[in-house]
């Protein structure tokens, strides 16, 4: 996690759990009720970019991975 997605995320989600990795990144454990149909919720992850990335649930993994290849479909002709 870069720091700029590590600061977003202390913002975003004061009240995570988190562990420390032995590689220096962070696992943070975030509650969200049903987070496959939360739309604010996915909305904030895709604002971290490459930044982080998704363990579990594995579905919303790809749901993001189809955002962003709908975004990349906006603009494929730039």
């Amino acid at each position: 996690m870069n720091p700029n997605s590590l600061a977003g995320v202390l913002d975003q989600f004061q009240n995570s759990s988190r562990v420390m990795n032995s590689d220096g990144s962070m696992t943070f454990t975030i509650s969200v009720y049903q987070p496959l149909n939360a739309g604010w919720f996915k909305s904030i992850l895709l604002s971290f970019g490459s930044g982080v990335k998704i363990i579990k649930p594995v579905e919303l993994q790809s749901i993001l991975v189809n955002e962003a290849k709908k975004l990349i479909k906006v603009y494929e002709d730039v």
